[in-house]
């Protein structure tokens, strides 16, 4: 571990130097996102919803320098322009298959057929001709082709499951899982989608922080997902303690396999402030609910107003646990 006086100072750099990072390659990674969705509509006839459109940019504008750079300066590098077009072909993708699944566009068994047969599937709209175009793209390129369809399986089942979450038809141990499956996999099969060996080693860290960002989620949205009626782990916890203890799991779990890391240690403390900034998020959120827990730590979710429920990251004492929180984790061995 760093002496404190020396991490002190790693801590600052890293946090100023990312955040600059991320201001300004977010808009310009949004611009290209944009770009590049621009000649899909072209090449395939047609318009994406607005919203939709705004979503794969967007998205693809944060996650490429909080996330895939991140990793990748572990390798000493970027990604290439190359690699930012994967990214944006992935979100098109999962975006396009949420539409078809919230919406009701495409039954289970349509959404398995242009997954998993697309060759035999005969689109029928610009949505799904669009969505077998960047599908078939990252089957062309991904890094093992075998092992990410598999990986891509227990996703899709999760997202099925995910469904029955609504009126909480899913017992506690498969809700759990369901909600851990498809964050984790979600940002797992990312990384197939860079072409080097050495990110076969990463896996188990790509999984183990989609993990933490779907409960991150989950914690966020609390109010909506009380009001809808859909029950997440978060929302069905019934004490702030076990909450607690849960996530800290979770955040315990990454850094186990971050220990396995091999890189020099001032890119490997750089990346570990830069996933204590995420994780951090997740503990906002846990601090907020258990000023709201009663003297025992019960929960009552359905007694909380929207205000005691939303996190406001633009207030200024949640920036500054989210510092606190961020240097104490990334400290942390």
């Amino acid at each position: 571990m760093l002496k404190a006086s020396l991490y002190s100072g790693r801590f600052i750099y890293t946090l100023i130097s990312k955040a600059i990072y991320i201001l300004r390659t977010r808009k310009q990674q949004t611009q290209f996102a944009y770009q590049l969705l621009q000649q899909f509509e072209q090449q395939q006839n047609g318009t994406f919803n607005t919203d939709t459109k705004k979503e794969i940019a967007v998205s693809h504008g944060i996650y490429l320098p909080m996330i895939c750079d991140s990793f990748l300066q572990l390798l000493g590098r970027k990604c290439t322009p190359t690699e930012q077009a994967h990214i944006v072909h992935y979100f098109t993708c999962s975006s396009l298959f949420d539409d078809f699944v919230d919406e009701k566009q495409l039954t289970w068994q349509q959404l398995f057929a242009i997954s998993y047969a697309p060759e035999n599937y005969i689109a029928n709209s610009f949505e799904e001709r669009t969505f077998l175009y960047a599908h078939r793209y990252l089957l062309d390129i991904v890094r093992n082709k075998e092992a990410y369809l598999a990986d891509t399986k227990i996703l899709f089942e999760a997202q099925k499951n995910s469904q029955l979450q609504i009126h909480g038809q899913l017992s506690e141990p498969l809700l759990t899982q369901t909600t851990l499956n498809k964050g984790g996999y979600s940002l797992r099969i990312c990384n197939y989608y860079f072409a080097y060996e050495a990110m076969d080693e990463q896996l188990p860290i790509w999984e183990k922080l989609g993990n933490i960002i779907q409960v991150i989620n989950d914690l966020f949205d609390v109010w909506k997902d009380v009001q809808n009626q859909t029950v997440t782990p978060a929302n069905n916890a019934k004490n702030i303690h076990e909450l607690t203890a849960w996530y800290r799991q979770l955040v315990d779990a990454l850094w186990q396999e971050m220990q396995a890391i091999k890189a020099p240690s001032h890119k490997v403390t750089a990346f570990k402030i830069s996933m204590a900034g995420i994780c951090a998020f997740g503990f906002i959120a846990i601090d907020q609910f258990r000023r709201l827990a009663d003297v025992d730590g019960r929960l009552h979710w359905q007694q909380y107003t929207r205000k005691q429920l939303i996190i406001d990251m633009e207030k200024w004492n949640n920036l500054v646990s989210w510092c606190r929180h961020t240097y104490k984790l990334g400290k942390k061995a």
